[in-house]
């Protein structure tokens, strides 16, 4: 019974057919390890230090509630009742990410019975859904103008474009669309920032020209979220886009924000000179003491790299850059 829910939990997904039995073997010697409500009371009893520990209850409680729709109902009456694991709860539906599961989040955050606090939780948990449903993406398209959830409702649907890509491309495609629309018809900076991080979540392709003309824009936060917003979009025209910002922006704010793009690339070559040029000739010590940061994570893949950050080790003006290349030395 196990294996055959799982199995329906996976029927949407886009992955290949060998994964998806990987998946389910997984997941269905998880639903062997404990009930949903042993689960609980372990997680629940567990100190707040443990966090392997808590990590894998976790996984077990998200596991029982994707695939046991009983354990949802009871969720939802727990939630209801003002439960002290309300926020775990929550937070499990929203891992678990079945149809079912997104009922109850989107009643949270429907109802004015539940507090800001819920509802906000709610809606957080739904936008991360690995396969957000019409519903979820309703909700949240509903609320984008709302004074209290719209910010969330806007990034909750970028992380449903990101999420959709493989599985609903041409949902993923629309919803990318609108969000750029609407960024490119919004003169308000703070709101384009807004934007910006939306349509970062959603990582999608179609976005690259737009986000190309936020890199111009006079205000470094503007930048800067752009040039953050480059870090999900695959391909050689979103790194040298984050390369150049790294090695030419006058703003040491969008240079952050650029190597905070750098955390989920790979070592590709455009982005490996443009951490050696900045080790050579970045001037500002708090965006080089990320270049540093960045370098060394990426030196065993880019030999490139060990020379530039050896010479800093015993060179560079800053201690604490000197502190972190010790081992180099």
């Amino acid at each position: 019974a196990a294996h055959a829910a799982a199995l329906r939990g996976y029927q949407r997904s886009a992955l290949d057919d060998r994964s998806v039995e990987g998946r389910i073997a997984i997941d269905h010697g998880k639903l062997q390890e404990g009930s949903f409500p042993e689960v609980l009371g372990a997680l629940t009893k567990l100190g707040k230090d443990d966090l392997g520990e808590r990590a894998r209850l976790f996984s077990l409680l998200k596991t029982n509630l994707r695939f046991n729709e009983e354990d949802v109902e009871e969720a939802e009456r727990m939630i209801r009742e003002g439960s002290p694991d309300t926020a775990t709860l929550i937070d499990a539906l929203g891992s678990a990410g079945s149809a079912r599961a997104q009922e109850v989040l989107q009643s949270v955050v429907r109802e004015d019975t539940f507090g800001d606090d819920e509802r906000r939780r709610a809606l957080i948990s739904l936008s991360m859904a690995e396969q957000p449903s019409a519903e979820t993406i309703a909700l949240l398209q509903g609320l984008t103008e709302d004074p209290v959830y719209g910010k969330q409702a806007l990034y909750g649907l970028g992380s449903a474009a990101y999420n959709l890509n493989s599985s609903r491309p041409e949902t993923a495609r629309e919803l990318t669309a609108a969000m750029t629309r609407r960024l490119e018809g919004t003169a308000d900076p703070n709101q384009r920032v807004v934007l910006l991080k939306a349509v970062g979540n959603a990582g999608h392709v179609d976005s690259l020209e737009v986000l190309g003309r936020q890199l111009k824009d006079p205000d470094p936060a503007v930048r800067g979220t752009a040039v953050w917003a480059l870090r999900r979009i695959p391909g050689e025209q979103a790194e040298q886009a984050i390369a150049l910002a790294l090695r030419s922006d006058p703003a040491p704010s969008v240079k952050l924000k650029a190597l905070d793009a750098f955390e989920y690339r790979s070592p590709a070559p455009v982005l490996v000179y443009a951490l050696r040029d900045s080790l050579q000739g970045e001037e500002h010590v708090g965006v080089r003491r990320g270049v540093v940061r960045a370098a060394m994570r990426w030196a065993h893949a880019a030999p490139v790299l060990r020379a530039p950050l050896q010479h800093l080790a015993t060179s560079d003006p800053d201690e604490k850059i000197r502190r972190l290349l010790e081992g180099l030395k």
